[in-house]
């Protein structure tokens, strides 16, 4: 039951969140409409799309402030107490510091409880519409449809990616080329591929195929260069930016590993080696049938095996590990449940 003591205390403590919070989200939402001043001006995107822009983007703000806010908030708040002898006061009435202390808890917890809901149902579509209303903008001559990855179509190219590692790098990209007849001339498929400041795309571990006639002819290339107007900023509207994972892709990815009859560990590189070393031991204490690959051909046959209800954890960071993206590619295919 609470008290008239109590209301006051968390009246004060959410006062003060209230007030960093608002002079916070004031300065996020100042910073990000100055940086969006490159982008007016391009194609139909004016000012008034960028001020929607930036509103669009305030639930996320605050979800990525608020463990800061609430802090200096909290503190803020109870300094005032203290300052004005409140606190002094509480105490000699009879109120004790364990009381007070629960006041500044339950506070707490409503504004986790806040917390989460704006980051697990609010800030996610909110800020992918943000993202979607500003490629429209920007670039209303390319046309995109989702499903399966993102997939654009840039005059005589249609481009399909699986996966965004960073702003400017994606995983994973299938180049198709028509001709006029709009018959297939070519299909190509690059491990991993980046945009560079020229607007060209650098795509790494390319495979081509062409069709000349009746003869297929392969061409593989390390490094090769595609000249096409879409941008990267237009391909995030489909794939997931693992930098803003919502809660609700990372409650599915907790939930496949939790109910996985196997659960197979990929990685390469110092870092990633050691992080598949130490989750393979932490899931073998728990009872977890596990195994751990740090060798690309291993990982591969590995994979290979998998069967539904399989489950394959890859580690990379970067995104763009040949070996391990193809790995986890064959283990989709035969049905396992890929994170």
């Amino acid at each position: 039951m609470f008290t008239i003591l109590d209301r006051y205390i968390l009246r004060a403590i959410f006062g003060s969140v209230a007030l960093v919070m608002g002079v916070l989200l004031t300065l996020g939402a100042l910073f990000l409409f100055l940086s969006q001043q490159d982008d007016i001006g391009v194609g139909s995107y004016t000012n008034s799309d960028a001020l929607w822009f930036v509103l669009l983007n305030l639930p996320q703000q605050a979800w990525e402030f608020l463990p800061i806010g609430a802090l200096i908030g909290a503190l803020t708040g109870l300094g005032l107490l203290a300052r004005g002898s409140e606190l002094t006061v509480m105490r000699a009435a009879g109120l004790s510091v364990w009381r007070i202390s629960g006041a500044a808890l339950i506070a707490g917890l409503v504004l986790a409880i806040a917390g989460a809901a704006i980051g697990g149902t609010v800030a996610p579509p909110l800020a992918q519409m943000a993202k979607q209303q500003k490629a429209f903008g920007k670039f209303s001559n390319v046309s995109f449809v989702g499903g399966g990855g993102a997939w654009v179509r840039d005059g005589d190219l249609i481009v399909n990616v699986e996966q965004q590692t960073s702003d400017n790098e994606f995983g994973g990209m299938v180049v198709y080329r028509v001709m006029p007849d709009q018959s297939l001339a070519s299909v190509g498929r690059a491990s991993s591929a980046r945009a560079n400041p020229s607007g060209a795309w650098v795509l790494n571990g390319y495979n081509e195929s062409r069709f000349e006639g009746d003869a297929v002819v392969a061409r593989r290339s390390s490094t090769t260069m595609l000249d096409s107007r879409i941008d990267p900023e237009f391909l995030g509207l489909a794939v997931s930016d693992p930098s803003q994972l919502d809660t609700a892709a990372l409650g599915r990815a907790i939930e496949a590993l939790a109910g996985a009859r196997r659960i197979d560990i990929y990685g390469m590189g110092g870092g990633s080696a050691s992080l598949v070393e130490d989750a393979k031991l932490r899931l073998f204490r728990l009872g977890v049938p596990v195994a751990a690959y740090i060798d690309g051909h291993q990982a591969r046959m590995s994979a290979a095996v998998l069967q539904p209800g399989d489950a394959v954890l890859a580690i990379s960071n970067s995104g763009r590990s040949r070996a391990i993206v193809e790995a986890v590619q064959i283990a989709g295919s035969f049905g396992a449940t890929t994170v």
